[in-house]
């Protein structure tokens, strides 16, 4: 093979590159719409929807962040072990690829049973001087349990946590290929803690439902699942739950806070797994955020029929209802606000009678009946029944919003889930994998492996996510065989930085070429 081919892919990258570029804004925004825009003043309303949106930038200050990969396979299954630790490998290679002037921003540790993962030399040293070790380091721990191991890994963070920067983030990712059972002892590991738990199942003997649990008592944990154990889909995979880690600019502190205006209640917060809590007026956790990611919070309110005689208008021009505040951290002296405000005009036409409510917020709403439907009642029964059940729930939901303005084509790609999940609920022994990680996605508001990275919900894929997994992709699939041929050794002659750069420049280009010719950057393009 002489050159590689130039793709729809490349196309892509390039395409998000400059959108990276041309991001200015590094703070934190946050925004809100209201289902309606106004509302009569003499109408009480119940259940006034409200969808807040907190925006991570695309750019910014790097949080320092620990990660520590926690590795439980069989030890029966050598073939299985020396796959996953190889995609282990490249994972951490290309997550400590990053800027000079981040260099010092990030940790990561493997944590394993007795056999050790082959490192990448250090990139740098940490600026910490209580840490005068490499920036990736093995730790054995014999024939331990998983959740032996966690909580190995949970002690190390705290550890890290208590000296350094004051900002800092925690995950933990998890790969494993057994079927072991979670109590609430180890679930408890992360109660009060600002990590993430990212969970990757290999194959078809795991326990999904164990590890989507745990992926939930954390912060933003995700659970995944591998469906094909060639080195190749587990990379990928594994850079589809990692990947935004590569870029945390949100500690892992992080909350926003609700305060309602006189008058006006807080009836219901639906965000991830917080559904209906007992005090809504407690600070929502919103964790880590990495670069460019969005998390959507619904609210509903009571609002008495006259809204509140002293109540102003704090600027927007219309009445207040609520205040968000975005916290970083305890530190944070000057949070993000957004007030949010609706009017109430006199003599308005009713509700239903003038202005339609706002699609943006009528699709977070059917996504969260989505969620409830799968979890309440799809999810246990039978697989041979998930097919008519979902047809059935489906067009229900259908036949309640397809009507509304703006809702078509969210539909239409909602249905593309659905029709995904019933070919695995027909066909397939990884049913129960696929639809807990479809949850875990959906809950966490950031994409999951349902089974390889082709799977996955794209509106939850940030850019650098993206990014990172087709490079993932690009490496296994072309560049390994192809620098071999040019006197490289294997994913020697390729990083994701200067992957990236050279499909960026290469699109009017025949192919890339491996060149040792720029110590800056080993792969570069050639024309014909």
């Amino acid at each position: 093979m002489g050159r590689l081919r130039v793709t729809m892919t490349a196309c892509l990258l390039a395409v998000l590159l400059a959108e990276m570029s041309t991001a200015a804004d590094e703070t934190v925004l946050v925004t809100s719409t209201a289902v309606f825009p106004m509302i009569p003043s003499k109408q009480e309303m119940k259940d006034f929807q409200v969808l807040l949106s907190v925006e991570a930038p695309r750019k910014g200050q790097r949080v320092h962040t620990d990660i520590i990969v926690v590795h439980r396979i069989s030890s029966d299954d050598k073939g299985l072990f020396t796959k996953a630790s190889k995609a282990i490998e490249y994972i951490c290679k290309q997550l400590l690829l990053m800027e000079y002037k981040d260099k010092d921003k990030l940790t990561i540790k493997i944590v394993g049973p007795s056999r050790d993962i082959n490192m990448p030399p250090a990139v740098s040293n940490l600026s910490n001087p209580r840490e005068a070790k490499k920036p990736m380091e093995n730790h054995s721990a014999g024939g331990a349990t998983l959740g032996d191991l966690l909580k190995v890994a949970v002690t190390d963070l705290d550890d890290s946590g208590r000296t350094g920067q004051a900002e800092r983030a925690g995950a933990i990712i998890v790969l494993t290929d057994r079927s072991e059972s979670l109590g609430a002892e180890v679930e408890d590991l992360f109660k009060d803690k600002n990590y993430a738990v990212h969970a990757v199942g290999l194959g078809t003997d795991h326990n999904a439902m164990a590890l989507r649990n745990l992926a939930s008592a954390s912060i933003g944990g995700t659970y995944s699942f591998v469906d094909k154990d060639d080195p190749g889909n587990i990379t990928a995979a594994l850079a589809v739950c990692v990947g935004g880690h590569k870029k945390v600019l949100v500690p892992g502190t992080s909350t926003l806070e609700l305060k309602a205006e006189p008058g006006v209640t807080i009836k219901e917060i639906q965000y991830g797994s917080l559904h209906t809590p007992n005090d809504p007026t407690k600070p929502i956790k919103i964790g880590a955020l990495h670069a460019g990611e969005t998390k959507k919070i619904l609210v509903s309110l009571d609002l008495p029929a006259e809204g509140n005689p002293d109540d102003k208008d704090s600027g927007c021009g219309a009445k207040t209802l609520l205040t968000a505040s975005f916290i970083r951290s305890s530190n944070d002296k000057a949070p993000t606000t957004r007030v949010v405000c609706v009017e109430r005009p006199q003599g308005a036409p009713a509700l239903g009678q003038g202005a339609p409510p706002s699609p943006l917020v009528l699709q977070q709403i059917v996504r969260i009946k989505l969620v409830h439907t799968i979890i309440y009642q799809i999810i246990n029964i039978p697989a041979e029944q998930v097919k008519e059940k979902l047809k059935i729930e489906w067009d229900k939901l259908v036949t309640t919003y397809q009507y509304w303005s703006g809702l078509d084509i969210f539909l239409g790609g909602l249905h593309q889930e659905i029709v995904t999940m019933q070919k695995y609920a027909s066909d397939s022994p990884f049913w129960v994998y696929y639809i807990n990680s479809w949850i875990s996605s959906h809950e966490t508001q950031r994409p999951t492996a349902m089974g390889s990275s082709d799977n996955v919900v794209g509106v939850f894929l940030t850019q650098e996510v993206n990014i990172m997994v087709q490079v993932a992709i690009q490496v296994t699939n072309n560049i390994d065989i192809f620098c071999q041929e040019y006197g490289y050794g294997e994913l020697k002659c390729v990083d994701a930085n200067s992957l990236v750069a050279v499909i960026s420049t290469a699109l009017n280009e025949n192919g890339l070429l491996c060149s040792n010719n720029d110590a800056n950057s080993p792969l570069l393009a050639r024309g014909s």
